[in-house]
């Protein structure tokens, strides 16, 4: 019998079987195959140089998740808050852990009718059927990625907490996309957050003082995570070490605010900077007063004499890269081309024909003169920063209503998206100034750590990170899904290269050209507006 029949034929009798048969069937494999970690336990990380990770579903099936870990620091930070009538997502295994002696009524919430555990069917997406001022405490963990729209829950779950009540959410930030089995049910896996953005979504509905949020994870446990290693391949060191710019686990604290003194808030929020990246010292402070095209011709004449180096600092034993912090920093910039950027250019080479006509392009326009050469008859560079000398267009992408209506024949917009916090508007915005008939070619990062600061001139308003599916989301909402297409770029190996700044000169061709849909380290968009 070929290979896929029988597949279909195991799969068609397993469905046969009680839930509770497949359920006790599945409790003794996984702890059969939990038993092998001692003959598979990863030492020697030159066995992570692959194009495909080295567990499959996060290693589940060796021992406990890498991402588990602090999801449970992040709970155990706030056990005294889960009292009370308590729901929780999913199961209640969390609010019998950590609620222990001050639990006085529980209930499982899901939507899917598959789970006989759920005691409460809810759809966040609903939040006229959500029962109001129900819950003293609320724990959502690793549940908004799979919502659509991520807003409508959040005033969900407000609606859901008495005056008082206390919400507990965690909420990925770098993570491969989620599939098969580990959704189960859920939906698809459409995003990934910053703690700037899920600071700043929870303020807007429990309002800002009443909102903590925590970072956990280094580049170490990221990278490990990726691959499926597991919490007993680690130290303790290696684990309980939290280097803010590499977010893996995001947790979030929002109370509802009381309406009144009889309804007392639960115990004051842990304070919000504790785990925060350092703000720049007075060196970085002074930095940004010189003027920008003085820094970056300075920062161009370092580079110069910096990416000789890369003879004498070639990575080639992947061992060198189990360390807490990165190898190098700011994507290894200041050694060779940056991962990324081979994405990118890809994918714009791939579309170059699209470029034509009057071509707008953000911050510069070197991608319009490289990849549009006598295509192009005007080139415009878009910025809102008025020290930019090749600024053509002065305009705030966020604001729709005083962008410039169909103007250009192509616009080029790389990874700016994730700087503003209103993208949708954004996304409004490019479909506005493009004429009928043309084309935005936008690239997005999806797997990647927090900017630095002084790649954001001293600012902090690194927002997003994506998923093909919600890319295709925002854009089909603005352009048509008919007009809108979507690739993905990135693997394992480039995604952990990338974390630790390694470049594209450390890589072969065919690492860098391998493509696994799980790991979307760029994630490219052309979208097309409808000729009229």
């Amino acid at each position: 019998m070929p290979i896929s029949k029988q597949y279909e034929a195991h799969t068609i009798l397993k469905s046969l079987l009680p839930e509770r048969t497949r359920s006790w069937l599945r409790d003794r494999r996984d702890k059969a195959e939990r038993g092998l970690i001692l003959f598979d336990r990863v030492t020697n990380w030159n066995v992570l140089r692959r194009l495909r990770p080295y567990r499959p579903e996060f290693g589940r099936r060796r021992g406990a998740c890498i991402d588990r870990l602090y999801i449970e620091e992040f709970l155990n930070s706030h056990k005294d808050c889960i009292r009370g009538r308590v729901a929780e997502f999913e199961s209640d295994d969390y609010t019998r852990k950590f609620g222990e002696g001050r639990i006085e009524a529980s209930e499982i919430l899901d939507v899917n009718e598959q789970n006989t555990r759920r005691t409460l069917t809810l759809d966040l997406m609903q939040p006229a059927t959500v029962p109001e001022a129900s819950f003293d405490c609320v724990i959502c963990t690793q549940t908004l990625l799979f919502i659509r729209d991520y807003r409508t829950a959040l005033e969900s779950l407000w609606k859901m907490l008495k005056p008082g009540g206390i919400l507990l959410a965690t909420v990925p930030g770098i993570c491969p996309v989620v599939r098969g089995n580990l959704i189960a049910g859920a939906g698809e896996d459409y995003w990934r957050f910053t703690s700037s953005s899920a600071r700043r979504i929870f303020a807007e509905v429990f309002a800002d003082g009443n909102v903590a949020v925590h970072t956990y994870g280094n580049v170490l446990s990221a990278v490990a995570f990726l691959h499926g290693l597991v919490q007993a391949e680690l130290s303790r060191e290696e684990l309980e070490f939290h280097d803010p710019p590499y977010e893996l686990i995001i947790g979030i604290a929002a109370t509802k605010a009381p309406v009144d003194e009889e309804h007392e808030a639960q115990r004051p929020l842990a304070a919000t900077e504790d785990l925060e990246e350092p703000n720049p010292g007075a060196w970085e402070q002074m930095k940004y007063r010189v003027p920008k095209p003085v820094r970056h011709w300075l920062n161009l004449r370092r580079e110069v004499v910096e990416r000789k180096m890369i003879h004498v600092d070639r990575v080639t034993q992947w061992s060198v890269l189990r360390r807490v912090h990165p190898y190098r920093q700011r994507f290894g910039e200041r050694r060779g081309e940056c991962i990324d950027r081979y994405y990118i250019e890809k994918f714009l080479e791939k579309n170059q024909q699209l470029i034509h006509g009057r071509v707008a392009e953000f911050l510069d326009n070197g991608y319009t003169i490289r990849f549009g050469r006598d295509r192009v008859t005007e080139s415009d560079v878009i910025d809102i920063d008025e020290n930019n000398q090749q600024r053509t267009v002065t305009l705030d992408l966020a604001q729709t209503d005083s962008a410039p209506e169909s103007l250009f024949d192509t616009i080029l917009c790389t990874q700016t998206l994730l700087l503003i916090f209103d993208f949708p508007s954004a996304i409004r915005t490019l479909h506005k100034m493009l004429k009928p008939g043309g084309v935005v070619l936008t690239t997005v990062p999806g797997i990647c750590r927090r900017l630095p600061h002084d790649m954001l001139d001293g600012g902090d308003a690194d927002w997003w990170r994506f998923t093909g599916r919600s890319a295709e989301l925002t854009f089909s909402e603005a352009f048509g899904a008919e007009n809108v297409s979507i690739q993905t770029f990135g693997n394992v190996l480039t995604t952990t290269a990338f974390l630790h700044g390694l470049v594209q000169e450390e890589l072969t061709a065919e690492e860098l050209a391998f493509k696994d849909p799980d790991f979307e380290l760029v994630i490219g968009i052309k979208a097309t507006k409808a000729s009229t």
